[in-house]
């Protein structure tokens, strides 16, 4: 009886839900994210239903840098980024408002789902993405939002697929100004001192080394999301943290057309040439607007030395990690003499790991020795 009492009286006294913040009223929560809780409002003043975002941080530093980007952030207008409206504060926090975008995140429109279908047995799998030409439709978007950012000053550094929103009409829109920093003269003076920020999976490897950024570190994440959305998982998929970031530094991932059938050679030679590990490797920003732009951009027929036809392929199911292991021994060893000695129990698809890494070195015009 006592437990009972007691159960009856935490319910009683649960606090209950935030019903406004400063004068807005909450509909519901939508989330939450690196910076404080997310909820739909609507402001009383006009009827509109918005998207508030509190501020976690009370760093007095960190507060007034913070003030200062948010009222720099709301003079860049443009459709392909989200609009924001008011910074306010409710007692001792802070918050502020932008516009509510209502659609799907890049994945959910792209794939039809938030997860890519599982691969067939035996076989490569099939890109998920439904619709190529969607996809570079929304490339193209996502591209011009990046451009207007950076025309104002500005570096994001997390962009990444669940950033990104598409309405029902099809507008792209980047999302979560977060991180967001200042950048000029090439170099990016960050909100939150030498910390890191930005997730992994998609952040270049100087960013991840706290090094001052410029565009092309937005530029890497925007080929990382794309290299996600062709293939159904992140560049060096797999890896754990320490592999990953260590392997981003020497090399750029597998070619994305070496993991997944249907992925046209455009695309996932842009892959490649974003996700160079050297800043100055990776295209500029004028070369890839243009070509972004081009008309029709991108329609390159799948000819290129990374054939998508699935009986020339050897089967990579299980194998994307050891793979991603043995290319990166194999590229230590490029200015000296190395051996690789692969062994393994029979029948645990020693034959396929090592035909799949020839055929990835060949597309190169690579010629390793083979000894058996």
């Amino acid at each position: 009886m006592r437990l009972r009492v007691r159960m009856r009286a935490a319910i009683i006294n649960k606090p209950e839900e935030k019903v406004q913040i400063a004068r807005f009223e909450i509909v519901r929560r939508l989330g939450a994210g690196a910076m404080g809780l997310v909820y739909e409002v609507i402001d009383p003043r006009s009827g509109n239903h918005l998207a508030l975002k509190t501020v976690r941080t009370h760093n007095p530093r960190l507060l007034s840098l913070f003030k200062r980007e948010f009222r720099s952030l709301t003079r860049v207008n443009h459709p392909n980024l989200v609009t924001l409206y008011e910074l306010g504060r409710d007692g001792s926090s802070f918050f502020f408002t932008m516009e509510l975008i209502r659609g799907l995140t890049l994945l959910r429109y792209l794939w039809g789902s938030e997860e890519p279908p599982p691969p067939p047995p035996g076989g490569l799998p099939a890109s998920p993405v439904i619709d190529v030409d969607r996809l570079r439709a929304v490339l193209s978007q996502l591209a011009a939002g990046v451009a207007a950012l950076h025309d104002a000053g500005k570096l994001h550094r997390d962009i990444k697929p669940t950033n990104v929103m598409v309405t029902a009409e099809g507008r792209v829109v980047l999302m979560d100004f977060g991180f967001v920093a200042e950048h000029g003269g090439g170099l990016l003076e960050s909100t939150q001192g030498s910390m890191i920020v930005g997730t992994p999976a998609f952040m270049p490897p100087e960013q991840s080394r706290a090094e001052r950024l410029d565009a092309a570190a937005d530029w890497y994440s925007v080929g990382a999301t794309l290299y996600h959305a062709l293939t159904g998982q992140p560049p060096y998929g797999g890896l754990a943290m320490a592999e990953m970031l260590l392997l981003k530094e020497t090399q750029p991932p597998i070619h994305p057309r070496l993991l997944a059938r249907g992925i046209p050679s455009d695309l996932g030679d842009l892959c490649v040439e974003l996700l160079q590990p050297d800043p100055a490797a990776r295209p500029d920003e004028g070369e890839l607007l243009r070509r972004m732009h081009a008309a029709p951009w991108g329609r390159a027929a799948s000819s290129s030395g990374h054939s998508t036809d699935p009986r020339r392929r050897t089967s990579m199911i299980g194998l994307g990690l050891p793979l991603t292991r043995l290319a990166a021994l194999y590229r230590r060893g490029e200015d000296a003499l190395r051996v690789i000695r692969v062994v393994g129990s029979a029948g645990h698809g020693k034959t396929r790991l090592v035909a799949h890494l020839l055929e990835i070195l060949r597309s190169q015009d690579e010629r390793p020795l083979i000894l058996r």
